[in-house]
């Protein structure tokens, strides 16, 4: 049932607030229409448009091969050493990646996501507007995601926000990072 689902979408978003110490809970009159607003979108984004494929580091060129080996031609070689495994050092993180779409309906949604759970937590009127511009990381099963939205409302400090999102698509594990006036 309906009241079934808002309590679940309800939950859903205050586990993703668990980060923080203060108990923001929102009137319900306040939150009902904002959570079925957002189920609504995303059905609605389910049944007309193409998911849009989830960046993967199959998207990412190779690393480059390793340099040969070099062996030098007058020393001979010297006595195995004790054993000793070095291990290699740990590999840099994958660059980010800029995102060519930001109009693409899952890039809309991290950035309405953003808007709505700051809005949510410091209790101000802020309404989504686009994506102006976003970069991709991958991250420990999931994304990072790097945007600047635009945003009006009375509660808007600046027209634009700089966001940072970690979450993985398809699910219900999105994290607000940061959110900062421009």
């Amino acid at each position: 049932s309906l009241s079934f689902l808002a309590q679940a979408t309800a939950r859903a978003l205050a586990s993703q607030c668990v980060s923080y110490s203060i108990d923001m809970r929102p009137p319900l009159p306040l939150l009902l229409p904002l959570l079925l607003a957002t189920f609504f979108a995303i059905a609605h984004a389910e049944t007309d448009t193409v998911a849009a494929p989830s960046p993967t580091l199959a998207t990412y060129p190779p690393p480059p091969p390793p340099p040969p080996a070099w062996t030098p031609v007058s020393s001979p070689r010297s006595p195995p050493q004790a054993s000793t495994t070095v291990s290699p050092p740990p590999s840099p993180p994958p660059a980010w990646t800029p995102v060519a779409n930001v109009n693409v309906q899952s890039i809309k949604q991290v950035g309405q996501f953003a808007v709505r759970i700051h809005a949510l937590h410091v209790e101000v009127d802020l309404v989504f507007v686009e994506v102006v511009s976003c970069r991709t990381q991958p991250s420990s099963d999931g994304f990072i995601y790097q945007l600047v939205v635009a945003v009006t409302g009375s509660g808007a400090e600046s027209p634009q926000y700089d966001a940072v999102v970690w979450g993985i698509l398809g699910t219900m594990r999105w994290e607000l990072r940061s959110f900062k006036p421009k």
